[in-house]
Formats: C-alpha cells, structure tokens, sequence
C-alpha cells in the first residue's frame, strides 16, 4: 500500500467514524486526484482494504455501528466488495427477516431476533450435530424453536421438546395480547409446519412443573428457560431442568434484564437466576451474563 496514501485514507475513515460521511468522502476523492489514472483501480482497492480491516477492527472493540459504517461504505466503493462472514454479522437482523419472509412464518411479536449474533457464538459446537436433544419452557408462537430448528437441529436425529400452556400469562394481558393468545397454539403449530421439520418437535401442552418431571435424566444438550417471569416459577423450572441437562449442556434463561416489575422482585426472573448462580456457582460456567444469562453445566 502506497505509504503516502495510507494517511489519507485512514484521515477518511477517522472523519467516517466520528459521524462525517462528507468529510471522508472528499479526502478520499483529494487524494485520489493525486494518483495516475492507472493507478485509481488499485488505490480504490487500498481504500476497499483499510475500510474493511477497520470494520473488522470497530466489531471486535464492540462499535456496531462504526463496523456496520465501514463495510457499507467499502460497497459504496466497490459495489464488487463482499465479507460474507462480515456481512452476515453486520446484517444478520436483514437476513433474519428475509428469511422468516421466504419461509412464510407468521411472527406477529418479535421477543427472540435480538439474540441471534449471541446464540450463534454460543450454539455453534451443537449446530447440524446428530442426536441433539433439546427442550424448551415457553415456546409462545414458537419464533425461538424455528430458528434452532433452521440452524442448529438441522441433522433429521436432533429433537426439540416444546413445553408450553398456550394460554399465555398476565403480561400478556397487559401488553394488549390477548387476541394473539387465543390463536397462540395454532400459530406455533403452523410456523413448525413451515420449518419442514415437524416430525423432530415434540409439544407438550399444560405447565412445565408437571412435565419436566417426567422427561429422562441427563438426555439434553440444550435447556431454555423462557415461561412464567415469576420468580418461583422460575426457580423451579430451574432446579427440575438441572438434573435432565447433560454435563457441558448449555441453559439460557431469557428476560434477566427484563425492565418490568424491577419494583417487585418475586415477579422478576432475575431473584431465581441470581439465586441459581450463586448456589451452582462451582458447577456452573457463565458465559453470558446480559439481558440473558447463558450458562454451561460444567459438573
């Protein structure tokens, strides 16, 4: 790369960084104006490069935003210019809903997508592995259980149980829901339907007190703790969930960071997980700990 130009075009992406598209632009286009004409096509790749080792750079610091800034403006540049890895962590939400688009799901509430880029990182030793066993608390229009589905349970062995009531909960009725309640099993039924793969889902209907009692000791990989936000509900799908969970399985727990009922703290998933942290501290390895909590069983 042209020691020269190097300044230039790292001047550019500092301007781009701080919010200055125009300023990044004409630096670029001065410095440009100083090169032959034979030169441009390999200038414009140097340019290509600083922007997309910067936009690398900016995702590992966590900028979202700058990464995202950088790699948009290197296809700018060069329509040509393409990062699969880059753009599939960069646009995974675009992806995402193209996807459920060409699927024909029908999501009408959208609680899960935020978790993809995590899920991904954490899931990816299980993913297209055979004989996964997978279950699940609280499965809603099933948006959850369709993604592992789609990129994780994608061996025709893998299983997934889905263990919910249908008949949602108190904040539901809150948040103006009601009506999606009342269709909620149908819905879930129709979006398994779209997966292709129905026959690896097994539904159990009624609470999940009952039925994780009768599921077979250390037989899954994977556990996810999404029913009743109440903090003894909670606790317990917890504590029956353990013992079903094979060693290095993995358990996420949704809504930690959830921003209702701070005030009452038994209404909160957040006292039963912390509770089941410290207790299973030395069995337990957390991986996540943010609006979820993602833990592997180590013991």
């Amino acid at each position: 790369m042209s020691e020269g130009l190097r300044f230039y075009w790292y001047q550019g992406v500092d301007a781009l960084l701080k919010g200055d598209e125009a300023l990044a632009q004409d630096i670029w286009m001065s410095a440009m104006l100083e090169c032959r004409v034979d030169d441009v096509q390999e200038r414009t790749a140097e340019l290509v490069e600083v922007l997309e080792d910067t936009a690398i750079e900016s995702l590992q610091a966590g900028n979202w935003a700058g990464a995202r800034k950088c790699y948009e403006m290197a296809l700018e540049i060069d329509q040509s210019f393409e990062n699969l890895i880059l753009k599939k962590i960069l646009f995974w939400q675009e992806i995402y809903t193209q996807h459920c688009e060409n699927r024909g799901y029908e999501f009408k509430t959208d609680w899960f997508s935020g978790n993809i880029p995590i899920w991904n990182q954490v899931l990816k030793k299980f993913m297209g592995s055979p004989n996964l066993s997978f279950v699940e608390v609280g499965s809603w229009q099933g948006r959850a259980t369709c993604w592992l589905l789609d990129n994780v349970l994608t061996d025709s062995s893998s299983t997934i149980i889905c263990i919910d009531t249908f008949q949602g909960s108190v904040e539901h009725e809150s948040m103006g829901l009601g009506e999606d309640v009342k269709s909620l099993e149908s819905v879930f039924d129709y979006n398994i339907q779209r997966t292709g793969r129905a026959d690896q889902v097994k539904k159990l209907v009624g609470f999940s007190q009952d039925w994780l009692r009768q599921l077979p000791l250390n037989s899954f990989d994977f556990y996810y703790v999404d029913g009743s936000h109440i903090a003894s509900d909670v606790m317990e799908d917890v504590v029956l969930g353990w013992g079903l969970l094979k060693e290095e399985g993995i358990i996420i727990f949704d809504d930690y960071g959830w921003g209702a009922y701070q005030d009452q703290p038994t209404m909160h998933p957040k006292l039963a997980v912390d509770s089941f942290l410290e207790v299973f501290k030395d069995r337990v390895r957390v991986i996540c700990k943010s609006y979820q909590v993602i833990v592997e069983k180590v013991v």
